[in-house]
């Protein structure tokens, strides 16, 4: 008689495997105004992200000095989307909340860049900081470019 505990557990092992599959995006952005990067990973079927790095160095001294040297956490992203068909597109949002003692009020990057490509994504970075303290609010620091993206 076999043990039907065996097949069963090669079962499961493959299925895990395939759970295990992902994908993931990449974005860089590089200009005199800052360096940015981000590099994520996901299930392929959707769901959240597995993991995030982020790198944001901001050159301009008009800036919030702790944005010289700046890493954005996986909570920071508040929305993604991923479209890679053509005429998609990578959209990203990044939000924070200054600490208390941090010389900005908030900050928002948003990362909109349409597929050029299979799998590759060429668009516009937007930054923009509240700083802490300001008297004109409405004033905020602002900065835009170009940015590249890859994604599978």
């Amino acid at each position: 008689m076999r043990n039907p505990i065996v097949p069963a557990l090669a079962v499961l092992l493959a299925g895990l495997n395939t759970a295990q599959a992902g994908g993931g995006f990449w974005c860089r952005a590089e200009d005199g105004g800052l360096t940015f990067s981000v590099k994520a990973s996901a299930p392929r079927g959707g769901g959240p992200l597995v993991s995030l790095e982020s790198t944001l160095q901001v050159l301009d001294k008009a800036a919030p000095k702790e944005l010289r040297a700046f890493r954005f956490k996986r909570e920071d992203l508040t929305q993604h989307w991923l479209d890679g068909r053509e005429g998609g597109s990578l959209k990203l949002r990044f939000q924070r909340q200054g600490a208390a003692k941090a010389s900005f009020e908030s900050l928002g990057l948003i990362v909109d860049a349409p597929a050029t490509d299979e799998g590759r994504f060429e668009g516009r970075y937007t930054l923009t900081v509240y700083r802490r303290g300001s008297a004109a609010p409405t004033d905020p620091f602002e900065a835009s470019g170009s940015v590249s993206c890859s994604a599978d």
